[in-house]
Order: structure tokens, then sequence, then C-alpha cells
């Protein structure tokens, strides 16, 4: 299992509508001729990956959602955890390894085609339209004290007995949890990058007047936020897709 999900890890950290409470996404981006996915298009979703070891819980609810939702336009075909893992390694040996030998330094030429290879082996007919890497990664939130502001939501922050003035102690940038979608075509070119947030996973909280933050035992229990942060990052990725934003 520690080796599995160091894989996803790996993989995950590599790739790095309107509501209420719907902010801006400066971060989507996609490649100069992208312009959506296509009518009845055919999708191979590899699996979710945890950027943090601490974000393995919302690998199933988030995979779950997520399939649900890209099945209400799309077919969509998943891959299993050690059949991933297994073309992965492969692909990555086949290129001679996506780190210099000499410099340890990460090689982006290299990884590009160990996805190409990792795709071709995956979908090797080429019957599946788009590959989509979906990761869940740490992502920066604007907290105003009560509320902190990420990827399209708006989420409250979750405190344990503070009166409405400590919460200016939150003004700032807390840590946040997205989730980030990158797709390539049938041949492992890559097409976008999307995001939508999720759940903040902290709460805080002040005890002998000093500020403590604590992670959410249950970061990933609160299905209708990951469902609004699912269809976040799924609408721009699906298309019409305007760039430039």
């Amino acid at each position: 299992m520690k080796m599995k999900l160091g894989l996803l890890l790996f993989l995950g950290a590599l790739l790095a509508a309107c509501t209420s409470n719907t902010v801006t996404i400066p971060d989507n981006h996609y490649s100069d001729d992208y312009t959506g996915v296509p009518e009845r298009a055919s999708i191979l979703l590899l699996p979710v990956s945890p950027t943090r070891d601490e974000y393995r819980s919302g690998v199933t609810p988030v995979t779950r959602l997520l399939v649900d939702d890209l099945k209400t336009r799309h077919s969509v075909e998943t891959v299993a955890v050690p059949l991933f893992n297994k073309a992965w390694l492969e692909a990555i040996e086949s290129v001679g390894g996506i780190y210099s030998a000499s410099s340890g330094a990460f090689d982006r030429g290299r990884y590009q085609q160990a996805v190409k290879q990792l795709v071709k082996a995956l979908n090797p007919e080429g019957e599946h339209d788009i590959v989509i890497f979906p990761t869940l990664v740490e992502r920066q939130a604007e907290s105003t004290g009560k509320y902190a502001k990420w990827d399209g939501v708006r989420r409250a922050n979750i405190t344990d007995g503070l009166d409405d003035a400590r919460f200016s102690r939150w003004h700032g940038s807390v840590g946040a949890v997205s989730l980030q979608l990158n797709s390539f075509d049938g041949q492992g070119t890559w097409l976008s990058t999307s995001y939508g947030g999720l759940v903040l996973p902290h709460y805080y909280s002040i005890e002998d007047k000093i500020p403590r933050t604590h992670q959410k035992d249950d970061m990933f229990a609160d299905e209708k936020a990951l469902d609004e942060g699912i269809r976040l990052a799924v609408v721009p990725f699906l298309g019409p897709v305007v760039k430039g934003q």
C-alpha cells in the first residue's frame, strides 16, 4: 500500500458555474489549440493522486463524485491502481528516468515523454479521446477571518471557541485543498489544467492565548462541498473554453 500511494503522490506532485460563493479562478490554462472536450467523447480517468498523505481519505469520495459528474456528459473508463502503477513505472524506465543522473534536476522533456508512453500503454488503440490525471493538491486560500476563498469557492473557517474578534488572527493566506484536472489527448499531448476548491483541511483554536492550527479528522466528509469543487474543475475543462481568464 505504501508503494502504491507513493507512486500516486509522486505523479500528483509533478502534474502540478456560478453560485453565490463563486470567485475568480485565475490558474486554469489550456493549450493553444484546445477548445473543449468533443461531444460524445470517451474519457479515460486515471486514479486520483493525493499530493499529501493526509489527503488519502479524499481519494474514494472524490473519485466516485468525479466519475458521476463526467458520466452525465461522456463515457468514462477508470484505471485500476495496480495497472496504473505498473504502466507508470515502465514509462519512466523507458525514457531513462525523469531526473538528471548528474544533477538530480527534474527533466521536463523526459517527463513529457514518459506521460506519452503511459498514455500509449493505457490507451493502445486510441479508443479514448481524453485522458485525465486528477490530483488532490494543496493550494493557498485568501482568508478574511471567517471565510477563505480560493479556486472558485468560499468556505467558512472552522474554529473552536473563538469569538469574532479573534478571527482576525487568520487574515491572509491559509492552506486549502483543490481538485486539479490535467487533461491530455489520446496520444498524451497536454490539453488543459483546471482547478476546483474542495475543502479547508484545518480548524483553529486559541489555547493559553496561543493560536493553534489543527488538522481535521473528517476533512472530506462534506459531499456537497466536494461536489461543488469537482463541478468547478470539470466545467472549464469540458468547454467551451474561455482563455485568458
